[in-house]
């Protein structure tokens, strides 16, 4: 069993270990209640997957694209930073490509633009009723805190459930684009939670976006933080009263705990002496790589849609495509357009030694039955490559989570990271939670 930890004492130093969403956000909480910490980041940026690039006057998006109201604790950091100002709400049309027709829904109006949508048949249509016996039965389950509290629903793979309940055409041309562009993973390596827990959180027709990009959530709490950019972590070691850690090029520190908030294969990498629960759910979490090709146009794009989904039938390495432009009015020049394609994880790992030339040429193409050519109207190309975007949440994974989240802090270490829930808001909840814990151990 591990060792109870220790008090720390007034004003502790703590290592945060990533600054990510999850990890800025737990040193920020930190501060706040008292302690004293230290953010250490491999990249040359913070933000993790909330990531923003400016280039050529245009304002870029490559990971996180919005953020829900539903996102409370997310909403209460935004306001505690008074950054309230940035964030605009809007109701976006979202699309689904079927048979090369692009099939609006306006979410101002969501039921009326879906039921007079062609994007599926009536009987279809008719058929999600099948869905309210599981919404009703775990509606109160779906939320941020965890989705281990979804461990009933994670023995069918998400494509069998949606065949057995729904059928083929909904599955085809709903709910495997939902987990597409959610998930980016496919139906058969999902599982049946993941489905319900997204109806039920992204049913809210309003979305946020932010003035100046996503990145100016993790710029604003980094700002307030001694944080250390460029100085990868090689070893969190627990020493006696204290945390140990390697970084950099052979440096050490001695803290008076850590918090870990790196997704789970650099976690076991960095602290090999994770065990029990932790290290059986790290283990099976495999990581989901993607690329981001983001194209500054010069003209605006004909339609309305925010965001088109693309599923497999339609195209099958193209997941979505999101038109920034359409964020708010500082993402692209005036009168210009910008969008994103997003790749699923077997181009991304075909395309890993190309150029960025050939990653946009190749994804331009996969676009081209959808969008038409757009070669002639490129003036601005970004290409960011994701070694890890999610995790496959596969059978049985919110069963690990759940064991998880019953084992207690390893000596003198905490860890974060929105593999216990989903999006910004399961990152943000997971470090105020790791936060809390060592605060609970200064405090005593």
């Amino acid at each position: 069993m591990s060792e109870q930890p220790q008090l720390l004492r007034d004003g502790g130093r703590v290592a945060v270990v990533g600054a990510g969403m999850a990890g800025l956000t737990a040193a920020y909480r930190v501060l706040q209640g008292g302690g004293t910490p230290v953010v250490f980041e491999a990249d040359d940026s913070v933000g993790g997957r909330t990531n923003t690039t400016e280039k050529q006057g245009y304002i870029i998006d490559s990971g996180a694209i919005l953020l829900s109201p539903r996102y409370k604790r997310t909403m209460a950091l935004i306001k505690d930073l008074r950054l309230g100002p940035q964030f605009v709400a809007s109701r976006p049309v979202l699309s689904i490509v079927r048979d090369g027709v692009v099939h609006e829904i306006d979410l101002a109006r969501p039921m009326v633009s879906f039921l007079r949508s062609a994007v599926l048949s009536g009987r279809a249509k008719l058929a999600l009723v099948r869905l309210l016996p599981d919404l009703l039965r775990y509606w109160q389950r779906c939320h941020f805190r965890s989705m281990g509290e979804l461990a009933a629903l994670d023995h069918e793979t998400c494509r069998s459930y949606a065949l057995r309940v729904l059928g083929q055409e909904l599955h085809d041309y709903l709910v495997e684009p939902l987990i597409r562009v959610n998930m980016f993973t496919s139906s058969d390596r999902a599982c049946a939670a993941d489905l319900i827990w997204l109806l039920r959180i992204f049913s809210h027709p309003v979305v946020m976006q932010s003035r100046g990009g996503m990145q100016v959530l993790p710029s604003a709490l980094a700002g307030k933080l001694d944080v250390r950019l460029n100085s990868p972590v090689s070893r969190v070691t627990n020493e006696g009263q204290g945390v140990m850690l390697a970084f950099g090029e052979g440096q050490t520190a001695r803290f008076d705990a850590a918090i870990i908030a790196v997704p789970p294969p650099v976690a076991l990498a960095i602290a090999p002496w994770i065990s029990g629960p932790r290290r059986a759910f790290f283990s099976a979490a495999r990581p989901v790589r993607s690329v981001a090709v983001s194209l500054g146009l010069s003209r605006i794009p004909e339609g309305k849609s925010s965001m088109i989904m693309v599923p497999s039938l339609e195209q099958t390495d193209l997941l979505a495509i999101v038109f920034s432009h359409r964020k708010s009015a500082d993402r692209a020049p005036k009168g210009k357009g910008l969008v994103t394609l997003h790749m699923r994880h077997a181009w991304a790992e075909r395309v890993a030694g190309d150029s960025n030339e050939a990653v946009a040429r190749q994804a331009m193409e996969a676009a081209r039955p959808i969008l038409g050519d757009l070669a002639p109207l490129v003036e601005m190309v970004h290409v960011k490559h994701w070694q890890y975007v999610d995790s496959e949440r596969k059978t049985g994974c919110y069963h690990a989570l759940a064991r998880m989240l019953e084992q207690p802090p390893e000596h003198r270490v905490c860890f974060a990271g929105e593999y216990i829930s989903a999006g910004v808001e399961g990152a943000v909840i997971s470090g105020e939670n790791a936060a809390a814990t060592v605060l609970r151990w200064q405090r005593g």
